[in-house]
């Protein structure tokens, strides 16, 4: 499975330093320190292999040091794995 978090600054202030965990991937962001500036956005992509139906609650904090400046923001969204039988076919 491929997720992909996309996040866009729709405030006034530029933001340098981002976090960012997911419910069932864990930390995927550290502090991590690039500019994103008003009415920019940034993505990236994570690849896991899941087998059961999961549900992910992602949360971004974007900030500058101090914490005078700081923006959050959670999503969630639902992964359904469908099972599929394969019965061998017979031939005569």
């Amino acid at each position: 499975m491929a997720y992909c978090f996309v996040t866009y600054n729709t405030g006034t202030i530029t933001l340098t330093h981002h976090s960012a965990n997911d419910t069932q991937i864990g930390v995927l962001l550290n502090n991590t320190v690039f500019t994103l500036g008003p009415g920019a956005g940034v993505f990236f992509t994570v690849t896991r292999e899941i087998s059961v139906t999961v549900v992910n609650t992602a949360t971004w904090i974007a900030s500058n040091p101090g914490p005078t400046d700081q923006a959050t923001d959670t999503d969630s969204a639902k992964v359904a794995v469908l099972s599929f039988l394969y019965l061998p076919s017979l031939l005569k």
